[in-house]
């Protein structure tokens, strides 16, 4: 078995390091810190623009139709650079999940605008490393025309610009759903929490009586618990492609 990258996998990787470095350079990122930005969001168009937030979407939608192995090459030039940008967030926590359980209609209503840098996505399921003890959970209530949804989620990742974040919520019965949630719409807070020296880069979520109907509903009603063990083991994958980046890079130096 041959376990080397293929010349798009090679072309790729190329590519995110000559963007990663040629702008988030030690000048750069000195400077960068010194703002009251979080985000590069002129990194993040190029990015868009190069084609490299649609690497694991499928071409219906605007993305490259690759898969997770390009997508980590990506995230490990990234995290080379320490660059800041949503990129695990985006494309891990929020992109894969819509890509593999997402009706068509949702695929073409949510992942052409990550494509393009129009939006930024992540998830609220820091509880899957969180003491018992501390874990906040959303409540769904089954009304006539959806669902309305209430509670708290804590430290979203990249939650302070997500426009769009997946919820694990709890019906009566106890089974947990997947919701797709815009955080623009009313009942949604958002508050940006700073973590180290990373900045105000996460975000506490609380939704309080949030109206959503069924369009909002990532695969099946009482599906999320399956949906999770599926996003976590590609979070830690996503993780671990970030880490290998930053790791080569301090031994380098």
């Amino acid at each position: 078995m041959d376990f080397n990258f293929s010349d798009d996998q090679n072309a790729i990787r190329e590519l995110a390091y000559q963007i990663f470095t040629d702008r988030s350079s030690d000048e750069f990122l000195l400077a960068f810190s010194r703002t009251d930005d979080t985000y590069d969001e002129t990194l993040w168009q190029t990015l868009a623009e190069q084609g490299l937030l649609g690497v694991a979407l499928p071409e219906s939608v605007g993305g490259a139709g690759l898969g997770l192995v390009e997508l980590c090459l990506v995230l490990e030039e990234q995290g080379r650079r320490v660059a800041p940008v949503p990129l695990y967030a985006s494309l891990v926590l929020g992109a894969l999940p819509i890509v593999e359980f997402g009706s068509a209609e949702q695929q073409q209503l949510y992942l052409p605008a990550l494509a393009s840098g129009h939006a930024k996505f992540s998830a609220a399921i820091a509880e899957l490393a969180m003491n018992p003890a501390v874990v906040t959970t959303v409540t769904a209530t089954r009304e006539k025309e959806g669902w309305v949804l209430c509670g708290d989620k804590a430290v979203v990742p990249d939650g302070a610009v997500a426009d769009f974040i997946l919820v694990p919520a709890e019906d009566g019965a106890g089974r947990q759903t997947l919701f797709i949630i815009d955080t623009r719409i009313p009942g949604v807070s958002v508050q940006p929490l700073e973590i180290g020296l990373s900045g105000y880069r996460a975000a506490n979520l609380t939704l309080d009586n949030v109206p959503v109907d069924d369009h909002a509903v990532l695969g099946a009603v009482g599906q999320g618990a399956r949906l999770l063990e599926w996003l976590e083991q590609r979070a830690n994958i996503g993780h671990c492609a970030l880490q290998v980046g930053v790791t080569e890079e301090a031994m380098k130096r």
